[in-house]
């Protein structure tokens, strides 16, 4: 039997270079932040815990840039039976509904904010409303197990940032961006942003109707969502189409290439559930959400004979044998 290799490795810096995109906050007058949560059930099998916290971490380290201010909600990683105990108490529907409310609170219309989640999705039923599973409070048991996609989408769009970034990983997410192209509230809302020259971009890993399953992708089992919003932001969506590379990320290279990236990673037997991710919004395509610089860092990193999980100064990569 493999034996799993939990926890964090820091690379300590070798007189090994690599280049690496950086991104930087794309704001020039605001502040950009970046808000990270994950949250699985009491069922899921520990790897499969990590592996959502790994794509929050993962997504998180290439926001680690000058003028990127960081905001997670996660498990502490240790004993692979203790994450989904603790995260009860972290990751819950009340701590990401504070969470929003505070960004609603806080945010200036000058400033840029990135949020990407990676959680278990619902689909909506006669019996109950679908969204993001997120638990309820274990301190108080009259909070809901669920984020509405309903009550997600009206957050998301009573922020007042002036650039609104939302990925969102989970099972029939496309029930978001369903809601947000259909209800008359929302349409409003987003047209109201778009005269105001204010950006909301929502792109979600699947559609309404499907699973979001991971796959095998250059030797990680990943989700091919998270994998193409790592790549998109480690530079591979900079000149993306045009083929014209100029350091800074745009809206429109991110969302086309996030979209294209993802749909690449079809699976056998598992058709029903290729990845099918979905966008709406309103914004400039040509509204920059990062800037990047070549960097010189790279490490030498620690390695099982089973796993290894390295961060290239902004980069993961991870490997099962």
């Amino acid at each position: 039997m493999k034996k799993k290799l939990y926890g964090l490795f820091l690379c300590l810096p070798f007189m090994q270079f690599i280049s690496v995109a950086e991104p930087l906050c794309a704001s020039d007058t605001g502040t950009c932040y970046f808000f990270g949560f994950n949250k699985s059930r009491p069922s899921d099998a520990a790897l499969m815990q990590q592996r959502g916290y790994d794509a929050v971490q993962s997504v998180s380290a290439l926001m680690e840039q000058p003028g990127f201010e960081k905001h997670l909600l996660q498990t502490p990683v240790g004993n692979p039976d203790e994450p989904i105990k603790r995260s009860a108490f972290t990751v819950t529907y009340k701590s990401v509904q504070d969470r929003l409310t505070f960004w609603g609170n806080t945010l200036n219309s000058n400033d840029t904010i990135l949020i990407y989640s990676h959680t278990h999705g619902l689909k909506s039923r006669p019996d109950r409303p679908g969204g993001l599973g997120l638990g309820p409070d274990p301190t108080d048991r009259t909070q809901p197990p669920i984020l509405t996609w309903q009550e997600y989408a009206e957050k998301l769009l009573d922020l007042p940032a002036k650039t609104v970034v939302v990925l969102t990983m989970a099972c029939h997410s496309g029930e978001l961006t369903d809601y947000l192209n259909t209800n008359e509230t929302t349409k409003q809302k987003l047209q109201d942003r778009k005269e105001n020259d204010r950006d909301f971009l929502v792109i979600t890993s699947q559609n309404a109707d499907s699973l979001s399953n991971p796959r095998r992708i250059e030797g990680q089992v990943i989700n091919p969502f998270t994998y193409a919003v790592m790549k998109a932001f480690e530079g591979d969506a900079d000149g993306y189409q045009s083929g014209n590379p100029d350091g800074a990320i745009t809206l429109g290279e991110l969302s086309q290439f996030i979209l294209d990236e993802t749909r690449k990673h079809t699976r056998s037997r598992d058709e029903k559930n290729d990845p099918d991710p979905q966008m709406t919004g309103s914004f400039n395509p040509n509204t920059v959400i990062a800037r990047r610089k070549k960097g010189t860092r790279a490490c030498i990193c620690a390695q099982s004979a089973t796993r290894t999980l390295c961060h290239y100064g902004v980069r993961w990569a991870e490997g099962f044998e």
